[in-house]
């Protein structure tokens, strides 16, 4: 009795040694049309090449490993071709995941689940896909009064960027509240400075979100030529 519950013991400790898996601690960002990681690690960092590890999105079979190999005869056709787990990950513990070719349509709430022979366990991962967005454009306008303004402006955002003016020097400049506009496209993003015209030098719109950073720099003269004069870059 005394060696069944010794044995007993050891299993269970060396299960729960191993077992836990941990996924990211937010959401996951992608873009359309690159590649994306969806991370999941087995907290021991065990090598986890003989186990059994399944990738699901609700009820469907995203990605599933088993005894070595990708099996597919449960995975949907829109995901045919396009996943993959490291099998060298996998020697340490890594059973990311990664998804080519990502579209809108495949964000959404994912599961990763590792299962061994005494224990499994899972963590789920939120994906978020965002499209590419335009590189800002940026418009001069002079007020003729020695100040010029600079209008910034961007297509595309499936959420509101963080949008900022830097100076020549790398100085953030204050600049009047930003505005998002819904299309059928995506937000379109605008944001406006006024400078003196003595300032001269140039000026930095950028516009970043978790995935996406995009930025226009534009030179603006010490004399700008005339009242109502434009141009964009």
């Amino acid at each position: 009795m005394m060696i069944w519950l010794l044995i007993t013991s050891t299993l269970l400790g060396t299960a729960g040694a191993v077992s836990g898996i941990t996924g990211p601690d937010g959401p996951v960002v992608g873009l359309v049309g690159d590649d994306l990681q969806l991370p999941c690690h087995v907290k021991s960092g065990v090598n986890a090449v003989d186990e059994e590890i399944i990738w699901k999105r609700g009820d469907k079979m995203v990605h599933h490993y088993l005894r070595h190999t990708d099996r597919t005869e449960q995975q949907p056709p829109e995901y045919r071709g396009r996943t993959s787990v490291s099998r060298k990950g996998l020697q340490t513990g890594d059973a990311s995941f990664t998804l080519t070719n990502v579209s809108l349509s495949d964000a959404g709430e994912c599961t990763c689940r590792v299962r061994a022979d005494t224990w499994y366990d899972d963590a789920e991962v939120t994906v978020k896909v965002e499209a590419k967005v335009s590189r800002p454009s940026v418009s001069v306008v002079s007020l003729g009064d020695g100040r010029v303004r600079l209008q910034c402006e961007s297509e595309g955002w499936s959420t509101e960027p963080q949008v900022y003016w830097l100076d020549s020097r790398g100085q953030q400049i204050a600049a009047d509240p930003t505005s998002f506009r819904r299309l059928p496209s995506g937000l379109r993003v605008t944001s406006n400075i006024t400078v003196e015209e003595r300032q001269g030098y140039n000026f930095t719109c950028v516009m970043n979100s978790a995935a996406q950073w995009r930025e226009q720099t534009v030179e603006v003269p010490r004399e700008y030529p005339h009242c109502g004069s434009f141009y964009t870059l």
